[in-house]
């Protein structure tokens, strides 16, 4: 009878164990299609973000473009292959003529003469209202086009520091990365506290002996502050 009953809770043990196991399995696999969707969702998401943003640049720019202009360039004005004054000349003019003006940057115009495509110094182009009206267009345009770029790294930036605050928060807990956000240090923190709170050591000494692992951070070159590490823990600091 004792036999019988064992036997009878092992196997209901057993059963129930197996059920626990697929259950678990059944979840995790669960979890593992709905990891996939987020990750495709968000792709998707910064996919259409992109070209939102990459139109509104199109359209705001283009406000300020012009295609071409006729301008005219004194005798004596040189095309050259780039736009720089040790450049060789691909084409002298040997009286002044009109040119096609395809665009303007840093006292350079980007023409198209006949055949010939270069750059004519500034300083060789005939005055006009025209020509003038050119080079703010395209130095607006310029401008323009670096605002919209520095709009993207600062959004870019904002999109990191907030993904890394909160990886810190969840690693370590949100008083600890207060002290990593303002850049502290303390005796207990280990590497990768130090490397989120104060970055890349200048130097590194490391020493090895049977007590463990001895590490030595110098954050200046005048070894102001220095850390010391014993077995990935802080142990002491000179500052």
């Amino acid at each position: 009878m004792k036999i019988l009953t064992l036997t009878l809770f092992s196997f209901f043990t057993f059963s129930a164990y197996g059920q626990n196991e697929k259950v678990i399995d059944t979840l995790k696999a669960s979890k593992e299609h709905l990891e996939k969707r987020i990750n495709i969702l968000r792709d998707s998401l910064k996919m259409v973000n992109d070209q939102i943003e990459n139109f509104e640049s199109k359209a705001r720019i283009e406000k300020y473009q012009k295609t071409s202009i006729v301008a005219k360039f004194r005798q004596g004005a040189s095309i050259k292959g780039e736009s720089s004054a040790i450049a060789k000349p691909v084409y002298i003019f040997n009286k002044a003529k009109e040119v096609t003006v395809l665009d303007y940057y840093e006292g350079y115009f980007a023409v198209a003469f006949d055949t010939i495509y270069g750059f004519i110094n500034e300083v060789w182009a005939e005055k006009s209202k025209e020509l003038d009206q050119f080079v703010l267009a395209k130095m607006e345009n310029e401008k323009l086009q670096l605002q919209l770029a520095n709009q993207r790294l600062d959004s870019t930036n904002q999109v990191e520091a907030k993904e890394r605050r909160n990886r810190l928060i969840t690693e370590y807990g949100l008083d600890t990365y207060m002290r990593i956000r303002n850049h502290e240090y303390w005796l207990g923190m280990t590497y990768d506290m130090a490397f989120e709170s104060l970055g890349y050591p200048k130097a590194k000494n490391r020493t090895v002996g049977k007590w463990g692992i001895n590490e030595q951070w110098v954050y200046s070159a005048t070894g102001r502050l220095i850390l010391y590490f014993e077995n990935g823990k802080l142990t002491s600091f000179q500052d």
